[in-house]
C-alpha cells in the first residue's frame, strides 16, 4: 500500500480495520515522505464489533482472540505510535464502526484514492463496507480487499470483481487489488520494472565483476 501511494501520488487513503496499525502506519509514513497526504484509519476497537460468526471452522479461535484482546489498550498503543513516529499530521483516526464513520465522509465530501477493507470478516459487514465505500472511491481509485479466501469474504470479492478491474489477486498472501482504471496496471508494472532495474544497477555498480545495466537509461 505504501508503494501504491508513492507510485500514484495518492493524497487520501482509508484503512478499515486498523487493529494494531500494521497497514495504517506504512500508509501514513508514505504520505509523510512522498505525497503529503493523509491516511484515515477506521476501527471501533471494540470486542462487540469484532465479534464474528460466519466461519464455523475457526469460531473457537475467533472467540478466544476476542476474549484475550485488550482493544482499549490497542487503541492507545496506536495513538502513542503515531506520536512517537511523527505521523499525526498524516493520519486521522476515526474510532467508530465503518458503517457509522461513513457519515464523516458524506458530511466532509471525502473521496478516497485507495480504500483497504480489512474489518469484521462476516459477510454482512464486508458487503456493507463495499457498498458504503466503493462510491467514495475517486476516479481511478484502488480497492484492496483482504482475506479473499474466507468464505464469508468471497461474496464481497466476487461483487467487487464484477464492478472493478482485478489488478492483482495474490492467493498466497490472500488479498486482491482492484481499480476503476485498467491503465493503472500498465503503470504499476512499468514503475515496478524501472525500480527493479535501478536496484540491479546499484548492485552491479557495487560489484564491478557484474555486467552493467545500461538498459536502465531507457526508462529515465
Amino acid at each position: 500500500m505504501a508503494e501504491l501511494i508513492r507510485t500514484f501520488e495518492m493524497k487520501l487513503t482509508v484503512d478499515i480495520g486498523v487493529y494494531r496499525g500494521r497497514s495504517l502506519f506504512p500508509q501514513a509514513l508514505s504520505h509523510r515522505e512522498c505525497s503529503g497526504g493523509i491516511a484515515i484509519g477506521i476501527d471501533p476497537w471494540s470486542a462487540a464489533y469484532a465479534k464474528q460468526c460466519d466461519n464455523d471452522a475457526i469460531q473457537a479461535e475467533l472467540d478466544s482472540w476476542i476474549q484475550k484482546t485488550d482493544f482499549e489498550g490497542l487503541y492507545h498503543d496506536v495513538c502513542a505510535h503515531l506520536i512517537k513516529f511523527n505521523l499525526t499530521a498524516h493520519c486521522r483516526l476515526v474510532r467508530n464502526s465503518s458503517a457509522d464513520a461513513l457519515a464523516l465522509f458524506e458530511q466532509e465530501n471525502i473521496f478516497c484514492d485507495m480504500v483497504h477493507i480489512d474489518g469484521n470478516h462476516d459477510t454482512q459487514p464486508v458487503m456493507a463496507d463495499l457498498a458504503n465505500y466503493l462510491p467514495r472511491l475517486a476516479p481511478g481509485g484502488i480497492l484492496i480487499l483482504d482475506d479473499t479466501s474466507w468464505s464469508s469474504v468471497k461474496p464481497a470479492f466476487d461483487l467487487a470483481a464484477s464492478k472493478l478491474d482485478l489488478i492483482i489477486h495474490d492467493q498466497e498472501r490472500d488479498y486482491a487489488v482492484l481499480s476503476k482504471s485498467r491503465s493503472l496496471l500498465e503503470k504499476l508494472h512499468r514503475v515496478t520494472q524501472v525500480r527493479r532495474l535501478h536496484r540491479q544497477a546499484i548492485s552491479a555498480a557495487a560489484c564491478p565483476d557484474k555486467p552493467s545495466l545500461a538498459v536502465v537509461r531507457r526508462f529515465a
